[in-house]
């Protein structure tokens, strides 16, 4: 996995090390650059999936607004490998003038990477989910992925169901029932124009369509196909992980995040949120947690547990966050 981040002009980060956690939470208010780290890293995912090329394409724009000439210089740590591969924009732009780059991470070496590590390989997908994508009609589609907004989930399910990995849609199922109880049964509708997602709701005569549960509901089921889609991303961002869900019910998400990055499946998770009650989900993981705050226009994180050590004895948790009403 990777445990840290070095990032020099991206954005809102002039100069950040990032410590990540196989399950990393970002906490902080709107505006603070928790959204350009999960820009930041999707964008490296593609650039390194195109093999090095085309650096304008991908980071282009991309400056700290009061260092737009300055080079960018990105930077990936392992505890086992040490440092993965370190990217410097110097280095494409000597390409672009004629000169032959010395990159620092070639792609020979990075392939090698790949295979040493496996599964590691930065394929990095980014959600940011619109909860009404779980209740569209979905044409069925060969190979289906969710996309960034959700979309997809029905026809991800649907192939789930229907093909060599039905015990991955048992699980999407079973955790849904579990995590809300008036639920009972998934299943699906076919139509002229694709399929749809229904449910059995307990006390209630058949099936209700999921476009009409609460947000709240359709976000716990494209979360959850997500997280046990097949082909798995290997780093998984999720914006706002808890929008529109009652506190039991995001608790019962981070639960389910801690629990699959501790399998040897080897997914890292990273996600963000405004609500510092989520936090309690996290006491005994406080270095998993990152406070993101802007410090003079730059953004800067730190792991909870130096936030703690940095409170004075009269300031609590709460108070101590700069978005929090006093």
């Amino acid at each position: 996995m990777i445990n840290q981040v070095q990032i020099t002009n991206y954005k809102s980060i002039l100069d950040a090390t990032v410590q990540l956690s196989p399950f990393t939470l970002l906490i902080g208010a709107n505006g603070t650059g928790k959204s350009n780290f999960l820009d930041f890293l999707s964008r490296i995912s593609l650039f390194i999936d195109e093999n090095h090329t085309n650096w304008k394409q991908h980071f282009i724009g991309t400056s700290h607004f009061n260092q737009p000439d300055e080079p960018q210089t990105f930077t990936f740590i392992s505890k086992k490998k040490g440092t993965i591969f370190k990217i410097m924009s110097s280095d494409f732009e000597q390409s672009e003038s004629g000169k032959e780059p010395e990159l620092t991470s070639s792609p020979a070496m990075l392939e090698r990477f790949k295979i040493e590590q496996g599964w590691m390989n930065l394929n990095v997908a980014l959600f940011s989910i619109d909860p009404k994508m779980a209740g569209v009609t979905e044409p069925l589609t060969d190979n289906p992925i969710i996309q960034s907004n959700g979309a997809g989930t029905v026809q991800v399910l649907d192939t789930l169901k229907t093909g060599e990995r039905e015990d991955l849609f048992e699980l999407v199922e079973e955790k849904l029932t579990t995590f809300i109880d008036e639920i009972e049964k998934l299943n699906f509708i076919s139509t002229a124009q694709g399929k749809y997602l229904q449910v059995k709701i307990r006390d209630i005569d058949g099936f209700i369509a999921v476009n009409q549960l609460s947000e709240g509901m359709q976000l716990t089921l494209i979360l959850l196909s997500i997280l046990y889609q097949e082909d798995r991303p290997s780093i998984i961002c999720i914006e706002d992980i808890d929008k529109a869900l009652e506190p039991r019910l995001y608790g019962k998400i981070i639960e389910l995040c801690f629990e699959l990055t501790r399998r040897k499946s080897k997914v890292q998770i990273i996600a963000t949120s405004h609500n510092p009650y989520i936090l309690k989900h996290f006491k005994n993981h406080k270095d998993a947690v990152l406070i993101v705050e802007k410090n003079n226009g730059n953004t800067c994180f730190t792991t909870l547990t130096e936030h703690i050590k940095d409170l004075g004895d009269d300031e609590d948790l709460l108070s101590s966050l700069k978005y929090y009403p006093k």
